[in-house]
Parts: structure tokens; C-alpha cells; sequence
């Protein structure tokens, strides 16, 4: 699901002063919003945890497990909502339960925006609005419903461009070191969208944005250039650099190598020694 495609379906909203007291970890049907008024609240995850700080806010997909802790002086405004109304004749509350419990064919949202947890920048105006929809879905005031869409969409697409124009940037720099470093692995949108918390569409295009290149475009860029550094300074084969370099086979080495230089890889390195 894209950005354009989001129509939220809010099926509970509540400000709160409290932390639920989970010992264990949960999993959820539907989305979870956590906005942080005052203070920060901790979450943690199964391999790590983090802090939203005042004005900012979390998304977490339905079957993540996740549990809050416990903070000094909680005040957070809580959504459970799915990213379109495609389950929105279930309007009650589903209770977070156990992992051992959790039934994967009940998500109630079934289109997905993202996967994993993402931590979103806000500002008072956004604390505002969700605080409107908390007030509107308390008093289930005329076309509550329709306005806390509209409010809830409002809030993730501002909040994902003032994300961006913030922090993209430096995870725009991360990932390009992050594959400078595992050049030689393999390395998928999906797992790149798993290390920075983007879905990978989203963060594709994020990095085709700042960089004018794809991600697949800029892996491939690295391990060419990997390859002449191990062309001009080792004695290893042509075979084995496209090896090392993760190339899925040397025909497909050579071929994007004569794409960006021109020239086959032997024919580079014989140039170099003048064999030619």
C-alpha cells in the first residue's frame, strides 16, 4: 500500500495517563499509534526496544510484538485503527493478546502501509488533532468517523514528509555505508526496509529521491567499484572478483561492468599492465 492509497478506519482513539502493565509480550489485529504528549514513552520490541520523545510518535503493524514500558509520567494519546475501511463493520476495541494466542487469519488490516514499527516527527499542531479525534470519538459526534480519517491521514502525510525532510538525509548516508560495508552479501529492498524501519517502496523512493539512483541501481554501482579496486590491486580472476563482489554470475558481471566502463573486465585489466 502506498502513501496516496492510506484511508484510515479509526476504530478507537483515548488520551491516556497510564501504561497498561504488560509483563509479556503482545500482538495486535489492527494498527497501533503511539503519540507521545509529554515525557517519552518506552516500547520494546523482540531484539530492541526504543523511546519516543515528546511530539513524536510510533506506528506498530498489527502481528508485531511489542510491549510498553513503563515511564514516569505517562500522557499519550493511543489509536487502533487500519490504514483503510475494509474492516470497518468490526468497529470495537480488539484487546491486544499473547503471541501463543495470536490467530494470523483475524488481522483485521489487511492492506498494509508498512511492516514494521516506524517513529514518526510531530509538532503541537499534529497533539491537537489527535486530540480532536479522541474527543470525537468519545462523544461520536456527527461523521466522526469520516472527520478522524480525514485527520488521521492528514497527520501520517505531513509527519512523513517533515520526517523526511529531517532525518533523510543521514539515513540516506546510513544505507549507502550500510552497502558499502555488505557489498559482498546479498541485499534486498526488503531486508534494507527491515534495517532502517521504511517499508521498502517507500524507502526506495526516498533514496531515488536524494540520490537519483535506486537502490538496486546504487548496490550494483558499489560492487562495480569494489570490482576495480580488486581488479587494479589484487591478482584474484575475473571469475572470483564477480564472486566476491556478489554478482549472480559471471556472464551478468561482465555485461553490467562493459555497461558503466565500457570495456569487459580482462580487457580493463590488460589495458592497466598494457597487455594490449
Amino acid at each position: 500500500m502506498e502513501l496516496f492509497e492510506i484511508n484510515p478506519f479509526v476504530r478507537f482513539a483515548q488520551r491516556r495517563n497510564y501504561i497498561p502493565r504488560y509483563t509479556n509480550f503482545v500482538m495486535t489485529y489492527d494498527y497501533r499509534l503511539f503519540f507521545s504528549c509529554h515525557d517519552e514513552i518506552g516500547i520494546a520490541f523482540e531484539n530492541h526496544s526504543v523511546l519516543i520523545s515528546e511530539n513524536q510518535f510510533i506506528i506498530i503493524p498489527p502481528a508485531t510484538k511489542y510491549k510498553i514500558l513503563k515511564v514516569s509520567a505517562p500522557d499519550y494519546i493511543v489509536l487502533n485503527f487500519d490504514m483503510d475501511f475494509e474492516s470497518s463493520y468490526h468497529e470495537s476495541t480488539v484487546s491486544p493478546c499473547s503471541p501463543d494466542e495470536f490467530k494470523y487469519e483475524n488481522i483485521l488490516s489487511k492492506n498494509l502501509y508498512n511492516t514494521e514499527p516506524i517513529i514518526f516527527s510531530g509538532n503541537e499542531n499534529m497533539k491537537k488533532m489527535l486530540t480532536e479525534m479522541c474527543d470525537a470519538y468519545t462523544k461520536k459526534s456527527l461523521y466522526y468517523m469520516e472527520n478522524n480519517s480525514a485527520l488521521l491521514k492528514n497527520i501520517i502525510v505531513e509527519s512523513t514528509i517533515f520526517t523526511n525532510l529531517d532525518k533523510t538525509p543521514k539515513t540516506v548516508d546510513d544505507i549507502k555505508k550500510y552497502i558499502e560495508k555488505n557489498y559482498g552479501k546479498d541485499i534486498t529492498n526488503t531486508e534494507l526496509s527491515n534495517v532502517f524501519g521504511y517499508h521498502a517502496n517507500h524507502l526506495n523512493r526516498l533514496f531515488k529521491t536524494h540520490t537519483k539512483m535506486s537502490l538496486h541501481e546504487f548496490i550494483i554501482d558499489v560492487r562495480l567499484t569494489k570490482a576495480v579496486e580488486m581488479i587494479n590491486n589484487t591478482d584474484f580472476s575475473i571469475t572470483k572478483v564477480g564472486e566476491m563482489c556478489n554478482f549472480s554470475s559471471s556472464s551478468y558481471f561482465i555485461k553490467k561492468f562493459k555497461e558503466k566502463y565500457g570495456i569487459p573486465p580482462l580487457k580493463f585489466r590488460n589495458q592497466k599492465y598494457g597487455k594490449i
